[in-house]
């Protein structure tokens, strides 16, 4: 008896390509990101949808408390610093710091660039304080890039799923050249 020829190993997938990048179909440029049931608060979840590095934010009950107002449900930005082009998805969440001392009104919930520590405001993506504070002095000059907001898109759940809108927000993502928003 001959040996069988090998079979073709089992195709790859990533969760990504599973829960996101789908059309609804309804040509309005909301486009499917993730299922509702795989983001909890307190977690951010990387994906990719319309060809792009989203990041989906869900704020934990603890920074929701140290915000004011509250938060919203969920965010979604891209998945990329402004600053150096690392993933936020390795960054820290959370309040901006008050206005005033000891203060928790006006705070909101940011999302800081892993490696010069940039602060960008989850909701508009403007950023929050300083401009690439770490390390100090030469953070400014390793990031290389001029100063500019995180793409926010907007965020909507249809049945089971979230959405997210990509036809007029992927026009604010950044330009190639200068860091900025077009």
């Amino acid at each position: 008896m001959s040996p069988s020829p090998p079979s073709d190993p089992p195709p790859k997938f990533s969760l990504s390509a599973l829960v996101s990048g789908v059309s609804d179909g309804g040509g309005d440029g909301w486009v499917t990101l993730l299922a509702k049931r795989l983001i909890e608060p307190g977690e951010v979840k990387p994906v990719t949808a319309g060809g792009l590095p989203l990041l989906v934010i869900a704020p934990s009950p603890a920074l929701s408390a140290e915000c004011s107002p509250p938060p919203r449900p969920i965010y979604c930005v891209e998945n990329r610093a402004p600053c150096c082009g690392s993933p936020l998805d390795l960054g820290r969440l959370a309040a901006a710091r008050p206005t005033k001392s000891g203060s928790k009104k006006g705070r909101r919930p940011v999302v800081a660039c892993p490696l010069h520590r940039t602060e960008f405001d989850l909701g508009t993506g403007e950023v929050v304080g300083e401009w690439c504070p770490y390390p100090p002095v030469v953070g400014k000059v390793l990031a290389g890039r001029t100063e500019g907001p995180v793409p926010v898109f907007k965020v909507r759940e249809k049945g089971n799923v979230l959405e997210v809108r990509l036809a007029s927000d992927a026009k604010r993502r950044r330009g190639a050249d200068d860091g900025g928003l077009k």
